[in-house]
């Protein structure tokens, strides 16, 4: 994971990027939601009770009727991923982008 979080690192381009992140369900949610995690091996296998599932580390497929979406973005950031590989990814580039003169 921590190479794709690497991969995902503003490179100074001019372009937009679109970073998401499937945060872990909260205690007060479904508690048979707890336990699921995302496949970011490729293989798109997750607990069928969640919408969306992280299924590489670019895509996610929305479970809809009549038959599921798939999604794909430059970076997607799974439940179990923390919210420090996050910032180093996303956060850190930008402010240091500030920091040196470019806004």
């Amino acid at each position: 994971m921590e190479k794709a979080m690497e991969k995902a690192k503003c490179s100074g381009e001019e372009s937009v990027k679109v970073f998401i992140r499937v945060r872990p369900p909260d205690s007060y949610e479904d508690p048979s939601l707890l336990d699921v995690g995302s496949d970011t091996s490729g293989g798109g296998v997750g607990n069928n009770n969640w919408c969306l599932q992280v299924a590489t580390p670019t895509t996610v497929v929305v479970h809809s009727k009549p038959e599921p979406k798939t999604f794909t973005f430059d970076h997607v950031a799974g439940p179990e991923v923390k919210q420090e590989d996050v910032f180093s990814a996303v956060g850190r580039p930008i402010i240091d982008g500030c920091m040196n003169g470019y806004n």
